[in-house]
């Protein structure tokens, strides 16, 4: 089904002429095909919802929003949840594990290199740390936490 989405949390992202599915936008965490004529030609940040409503702040509302500290992390995580990964982030946070990989293959080498024989390969080898295998939730809460390092 083609239609209109806007996340239920700030940032407000909405997307329009979507194939919605409940995989990509679960609805409790997505409006499907909110009415957005309330909120033409409004910012997005004085944008609210309020279960499937969406409507504008007041102007008090507004003052506060104006003056009120973004969450670093808000953007990011919308951004995540629907795998659209800031590429410096993602490229940093794959490098990273890269490196610690490779790290641990040049320790695998030097245990090569420098083993006289089988029984002392192999007490190098012992030495030198396993790396876990990562899940796309370890990939994301990464990325969430690189980001906001980024930001500080």
């Amino acid at each position: 089904m083609i239609g209109h989405t806007l996340s239920r949390t700030p940032p407000w992202l909405h997307y329009h002429e979507i194939d919605l599915n409940e995989v990509d936008f679960p609805q409790e965490d997505w409006l499907w095909n909110p009415d957005m004529e309330v909120s033409k030609g409004v910012p997005s940040k004085y944008w609210k919802v309020s279960g499937d409503i969406v409507s504008v702040m007041t102007p008090d509302e507004r003052a506060v929003e104006d003056t009120t500290p973004v969450d670093p992390s808000a953007h990011i995580k919308v951004n995540v949840m629907l795998g659209n990964y800031p590429m410096p982030v993602f490229m940093l946070v794959v490098l990273e594990e890269f490196n610690r990989h490779s790290a641990r293959i040049n320790a695998l080498l030097s245990a090569i290199e420098g083993a006289t024989n089988l029984a002392s390969l192999k007490a190098e080898a012992r030495a030198i740390s396993a790396l876990p295998l990562r899940t796309p939730k370890q990939l994301k809460t990464a990325m969430i936490t690189r980001d906001t390092e980024m930001r500080k």
